[in-house]
């Protein structure tokens, strides 16, 4: 708390980024075949460790013509024991530059606001020790000007896609936001993204997506390479089967298996904790689940009719 000023928080982020595309670049938005599509994904962490953090999420995108698609975000995130609460809502707009010959270009826009509040009602401190025993009742001495915080939110991406590649990069924070629960102004410090993924042997039974992320936010800097295998079944339900691993350096591996029916995919991994932090978490990282949906609207045929002659 003393240094606070000091320190700089990270976004929320994913073991499983490919499986929360509009999350990772707004960019992505509209990116699918279909007219309307539902993203959920879910984490539960350091379950092992302390009070576990939870973070869900709920993305939706809709294509309004073949260059323009608009989408919005919505995420909720509480960890630890003062219950540090974070609810980000995000408008994201996106229009197709180039969308010709196998390649597209595209650029999209975030739009929100950021809500963050604490409880400190929950923090226990050295001041409500009476040399025994911990005393609720005493006072901590720690003045918080303010227990919550609101602010806009800002960030902008952009992604190429060519054959089966897609190479994308965005920003997030570039209004650098106030984080700070005291009278200092704590800005959140702008992250880059460097995302890239392609789509191996695609007409072959076995599809393999190798992927790379990279993402950098002041003096943090995460890389999570990844290769998903696809068994393609192609019957009436059940479309593939998804075995992936990802590997987060110097922190986790993170093993996931997923399903596709028809249009929804789904899928669970779980992070194998591999840094230091594994003498207390004894390697259990955390749980993640995602969920997609894509409606796609019917077509109807047109339907000839003959017209009969009439009889008397």
């Amino acid at each position: 708390m003393f240094y606070s000023p000091y320190f700089f928080g990270q976004d929320i982020h994913w073991s499983l980024p490919l499986q929360n595309p509009i999350g990772l670049n707004p960019s992505n938005v509209g990116d699918f075949k279909g007219d309307f599509r539902i993203i959920s994904n879910y984490k539960d962490q350091w379950r092992s460790v302390t009070k576990p953090f939870n973070t869900i999420n709920l993305g939706i995108d809709k294509k309004i013509n073949k260059l323009f698609s608009l989408g919005s975000t919505l995420t909720h995130d509480i960890t630890g024991d003062g219950k540090y609460r974070t609810i980000d809502l995000n408008v994201l707009p996106s229009y197709s530059l180039i969308a010709k010959n196998n390649k597209k270009l595209t650029v999209g826009v975030s739009l929100g606001i950021i809500y963050k509040q604490i409880t400190p009602a929950n923090f226990k401190f050295d001041n409500q020790f009476d040399g025994y025993m911990y005393q609720e009742n005493l006072s901590s001495n720690e003045a918080f000007q303010s227990a919550s915080q609101l602010n806009m939110n800002i960030g902008a991406g952009l992604s190429f896609s060519f054959n089966q590649h897609t190479i994308g990069c965005s920003f997030f924070n570039l209004n650098q936001p106030n984080q700070g629960f005291f009278n200092t102004s704590i800005k959140r410090p702008i992250r880059f993204l460097f995302n890239y993924q392609t789509l191996l042997n695609q007409n072959g039974r076995f599809q393999y997506t190798p992927s790379f992320v990279v993402q950098k936010q002041s003096v943090y800097t995460e890389v999570i390479s990844g290769l998903k295998s696809s068994y393609q079944i192609n019957n009436k339900k059940l479309k593939s089967i998804n075995l992936g691993l990802n590997v987060r350096f110097k922190d986790a591996v993170i093993p996931y298996i997923g399903l596709e029916f028809n249009n929804l995919q789904t899928g669970i991994g779980y992070d194998i904790n591999t840094s230091s932090l594994n003498l207390a978490s004894r390697s259990r990282g955390g749980t993640e689940l995602y969920l997609q949906y894509i409606f796609v609207k019917p077509t109807i045929k047109n339907l000839e009719h003959r017209k009969c002659k009439d009889f008397l």
